[in-house]
């Protein structure tokens, strides 16, 4: 029966909650909760369609998504190595219904240790899990364009359940970083850095970083505001809206920090803007253009975005001198001029690259 938008049983009491109304067949409504016993339940155009399934049970089990799990799916859910029981091609002819889902669940509840199950509508795939988030609080949650993730619950009914994401953040007190979403903010933690400067709490060494797509974390090294582009560059920065810094390292210990104004590194061709912040000798020859990486093997110049011509590394023997005494080129070091002869003298142990956000004038 059905009265007033509820979904009533024989005895006229409520035992299912409506469900919000589908937006195009998508799998973004704020929550489904699938009847898998007396009778499964499914909203299909805004009509209920009641399906006999198996004998009435005292208890229920349902399946249960939201917000915070729209194109996204968690850790290890869909990898056979870690969570992954089994997966299947659905049957159901729209790969994006409620009855796709209901194939999909009922497939869960038929499977021991089954306890989420994640749905890919462009490729009618069903993932059936072992994950329990409720249990495994800090299981990282990524975007996925494409997946839509839900969860089984038992026991009482739907209005009394929330996703294990819901409950974890009402739990901590609304922490992104205890419930799967480390450094994210916002009520579906979809508010997340990508870069150093986005950081809510800038942070000084190695650290985890969301990628552009959100996909996955990488390792990035940022000191505050400031993220290393070079070496070990893992994110491409692409315009002049950033702000490049050179940090010229020598052997002693002394650092001299350099400033310029535009910054684009892409497919290891630098590009520069003027200098910023010195008027001093501009060796480094910016503002410059798509410059590559100087690299070779006879040269005593370790690899480096250096000016045009040859490369004579600062405090070691020339690469002569070394071909000579010795048959090959053993010390190796970073060129980097400033006209001063006493630091000029010093071999230079690193040069790193740094960028951040323009600042607006």
């Amino acid at each position: 029966m059905r009265r007033g938008g509820e979904v009533l049983d024989k005895r006229g009491e409520n035992w299912l909650l409506p469900l919000i109304p589908f937006e195009d067949k998508s799998l973004s409504y704020r929550n489904l909760y699938l009847n898998m016993w007396a009778s499964s339940v499914a909203l299909v155009m805004g009509v209920w369609i009641c399906v006999q399934a198996w004998a009435l049970t005292s208890n229920g089990t349902y399946f249960i998504t939201g917000p915070e799990y729209r194109h996204r799916l968690p850790s290890g859910s869909t990898n056979s190595k870690i969570y992954l029981i089994s997966k299947f091609s659905l049957l159901t002819g729209d790969a994006a219904s409620p009855m796709a889902i209901l194939e999909c669940s009922r497939r869960c509840t038929a499977t021991p240790g089954c306890s989420s199950i994640s749905v890919h509508p462009s490729t009618r795939t069903c993932f059936l899990s072992s994950l329990d988030r409720c249990v495994e609080k800090k299981n990282v949650v990524s975007d996925y364009e494409g997946f839509f993730f839900y969860e089984r619950v038992s026991g009482a009914g739907p209005e009394r359940h929330q996703t294990c994401f819901r409950q974890c953040l009402a739990m901590v007190g609304g922490s992104c970083d205890v419930c799967g979403r480390p450094l994210c903010e916002g009520i579906y933690c979809d508010i997340c850095p990508k870069r150093c400067w986005e950081m809510t709490t800038k942070r000084i060494g190695n650290t985890h970083m969301w990628t552009d797509t959100f996909s996955n974390m990488i390792i990035i090294t940022c000191h505050h505001e400031w993220q290393l582009v070079w070496p070990s560059n893992k994110k491409t920065m692409v315009g002049y809206n950033y702000e490049l810094k050179v940090e010229v390292i020598y052997q002693d210990g002394v650092t001299l920090e350099y400033y310029y104004s535009g910054f684009d590194l892409r497919k290891n061709k630098l590009s520069v803007g003027a200098p910023s912040n010195h008027t001093g000798l501009n060796w480094w020859s910016a503002p410059f253009e798509r410059r590559q990486i100087y690299r070779n093997s006879s040269s005593n110049c370790l690899p480096f975005f250096y000016p045009p011509g040859e490369c004579q590394a600062n405090g070691v023997p020339s690469s002569e001198e070394q071909m000579l005494t010795n048959g090959s080129v053993y010390q190796r070091s970073f060129a980097w001029n400033t006209g001063t002869s006493s630091l000029d003298a010093l071999a230079v142990r690193e040069i790193k690259l740094w960028a951040t956000l323009r600042r607006q004038p």
